[in-house]
């Protein structure tokens, strides 16, 4: 598990949410960006459409305790239309 620099879930997918609107804002054409709480997971899911036509899919799994909070896991996809592509993935406990 890492530990991440924000104290609660909210203000860090506040933080994700900012750089998918604020700076990546030129080259993004549709961020999509939900927060999903299953248990005591909470789950941040990406779906990104770019300019040019590619993708990036993603989810982040995170748990929170009462001033932290700690990525478990996570998996990225992204592709072109040219048909090239990755995937990234770091599964947790």
């Amino acid at each position: 598990m890492t530990l991440i620099w924000e104290t609660n879930i909210n203000k860090y997918s506040s933080r994700i949410r900012g750089r998918f609107y604020t700076i990546l804002r030129p080259i993004v054409l549709h961020p999509t960006i939900q927060v999903l709480t299953w248990r005591d997971r909470t789950l941040l899911n990406l779906d990104i459409i770019f300019h040019d036509g590619s993708k990036l899919n993603g989810g982040e799994t995170l748990a929170a305790g009462r001033d932290w909070v700690k990525l478990i896991g996570y998996t990225y996809e992204y592709w072109r239309p040219s048909e090239f592509f990755f995937a990234y993935e770091m599964e947790g406990d």
